[in-house]
């Protein structure tokens, strides 16, 4: 078939899947591709070294063709995108994405293509260490073996479009899960490519001075932990029990689910630090050697000053966000080391970040429709100070008391969270459903209806499914996840209102050089120029609260700007 019927039949076909092949599983550099039209599928070898490529008009070609219509389906879009963008060619139709579909189907699985495929058709797909070896004798996909080359890329592309035709024929039979697919998994895929593309501002001389610091505390804490534990492996949990329980007589708080024996995890070291030194060196030490090994290589530029996190639509049960490289979820807060001091702009620009105030608790009163707390909220009260006084606590204390609850807490890790006593936890916990009585009744009606439906439904048509193995589990494991099923809602709902947000301000910020480069749970940071920064901050509030105007109580939205991300959190 010349490269004229190719063009041909990918433009006359219905669907088109499209999987890149590159020099290795971290290096995003394209050496190959295929396409599947039809059921038929296409190998384009581009840089392989071990059979003749196409050439760069032919590549050139093929590529546009695809890339310029409708209806091309990935799996995993976001990372094939960033190897096309490598090459020139930026995606800008909306595109199918079967991880995302498997994702609204059924959060609780993975979503890997191979399992995917052996779950769904039944067929074992040949894994990259098969085709390129492992250990020593590995080599890059450009070198690995024609034949092998050629049946995996192949495959690659034809199981797409099968698992594709399977999920998607799915889909279509749930008018909510393919109302979210279409109006905001798929184009937030777009949103979430400019993202990738567009980085993170780092000040790479407050992160070294960070670095050093860290360098320095680190070793201060090693050389103590040294000298008076010298011999102890840090990394041993049978040496520091003997150390702490045996030589130090420290109590024994908890015990190891796994062996019964004393544990000296990060929790009880915590709490032996008051009597024990040593446990708080231990835990410092950890804490910068974590700086050091985690976020820090993660923030350093590899170009432009800027470093390149990935963002996850797949990531979480709730369809929340996750990140990585780093996870700013995650990114420690420390009043001397505050990583965030380290993603600022230059001086003609501005960090805008908007927080979305009490979300979750604003979503807890609209579901429950409970009288006391949609009046705080419909009267403009402060809930914690509501809290407060309602269960006999401090504010600080009704703040953890409000939303350890959604959050399916029991009375044992209520107390944990508090560092109270049980019956304490307990008595703040009994108040607290006598003040908010539909918040239970919420929570018993999620119950009732997952098991009844096997899901719950989520605001914007997602749904939390029960696990695939719900019965065969304990009676206590089935009551953690049926309690966990009311937080899945406001988290889910929480998750689809940032969603639609980010959807809309990315179309708004296109009148700008403005840009979002951050989400982090129920908050966007954007980039622009300083000039622009007043405009935006309202276009970026209007886009963040349109979402909610059919809830029953008011959202709030907090806007700051700075020159680094730490200002805006000042």
């Amino acid at each position: 078939m010349d490269i004229k019927d190719i063009i041909r039949k990918i433009e006359n076909s219905k669907y088109v899947s499209l999987d890149t092949e590159t020099l290795s599983l971290t290096d995003k550099t394209l050496v190959a591709f295929s396409f599947c039209c039809d059921g038929q599928s296409f190998f384009v070898p581009v840089a392989m070294n071990t059979m003749e490529n196409f050439s760069k008009q032919e590549v050139r070609s093929i590529l546009t063709t695809i890339l310029n219509r409708d209806n091309v389906i990935y799996h995993n879009y976001l990372f094939d995108a960033q190897v096309l963008r490598k090459i020139g060619f930026i995606p800008t139709k909306l595109p199918h994405d079967t991880m995302i579909i498997a994702h609204l189907l059924n959060e609780n699985r993975k979503v890997g293509l191979k399992s995917l495929v052996k779950e769904e058709l039944n067929y074992t797909m040949k894994t990259f260490k098969e085709v390129c070896g492992t250990g020593k004798k590995q080599v890059s996909f450009a070198d690995s073996a024609l034949e092998k080359a050629i049946s995996y890329g192949t495959d690659d592309a034809l199981w797409t479009y099968r698992l594709f035709i399977k999920l998607y024929t799915k889909l279509e039979h749930y008018d909510d899960l393919l109302k979210c697919y279409k109006e905001i998994e798929q184009p937030l895929l777009i949103v979430v490519d400019d993202m990738h593309t567009t980085g993170v501002p780092i000040d790479v001389n407050k992160l070294k001075q960070i670095e050093s610091i860290c360098i320095e505390e680190s070793k201060k804490y090693l050389d103590k932990i040294q000298y008076y534990m010298s011999g102890i492996n840090l990394n041993s949990p049978v040496q520091l029990r003997n150390y702490f329980v045996n030589k130090k007589f420290m109590p024994i708080l908890k015990r190891s689910g796994r062996t019964g024996e004393p544990s000296v995890d990060s929790e009880v070291l915590e709490k032996y630090a008051d009597r024990c030194p040593e446990a708080g060196w231990i835990l410092k030490y950890r804490y910068y050697t974590k700086l050091l090994t985690t976020f820090i290589p993660a923030l350093t530029p590899k170009e432009n000053l800027r470093s390149y996190p990935q963002f996850n639509p797949t990531g979480t049960t709730s369809g929340r966000f996750s990140s990585s490289s780093p996870n700013y979820q995650n990114l420690p807060r420390n009043s001397d080391i505050e990583l965030r001091n380290c993603i600022s702009v230059s001086e003609d620009k501005v960090l805008i970040d908007a927080d979305f105030s009490q979300m979750e608790l604003r979503l807890a009163a609209h579901f429950s429709k409970d009288a006391n707390m949609l009046y705080a909220y419909l009267h403009n009260e402060d809930i914690h100070d509501k809290t407060a006084k309602a269960v006999g606590c401090d504010r600080r204390q009704a703040k953890v008391v409000n939303f350890s609850i959604l959050y399916g807490t029991g009375t044992k890790t209520l107390a944990k969270n508090l560092e109270s006593s049980y019956e304490d936890a307990g008595t703040y916990m009994k108040k607290y459903f006598e003040t908010y009585p539909s918040i239970r009744e919420f929570m018993q009606q999620t119950k009732v209806q997952a098991i009844k439906q096997g899901y719950i439904p989520i605001y914007g048509g997602r749904r939390r499914n029960i696990s695939i193995n719900f019965e065969r589990k304990l009676d206590w494991e089935k009551e953690h996840e049926l309690r966990s099923m009311a937080n899945a809602v406001i988290q889910g709902s929480a998750a689809t209102i940032i969603k639609k947000a980010m959807i809309e301000l990315y179309q708004r910020l296109k009148d700008y050089d403005a840009k979002i480069i951050l989400q982090v749970h129920d908050e966007l940071l954007v980039e622009c120029f300083k000039k622009d920064a007043e405009q935006i901050k309202i276009i970026i509030k209007e886009c963040m609260l349109n979402p909610t105007k059919d809830f029953c109580v008011p959202f709030e939205v907090d806007v700051k700007e700075g020159h680094n991300w730490g200002e805006t959190h000042a």
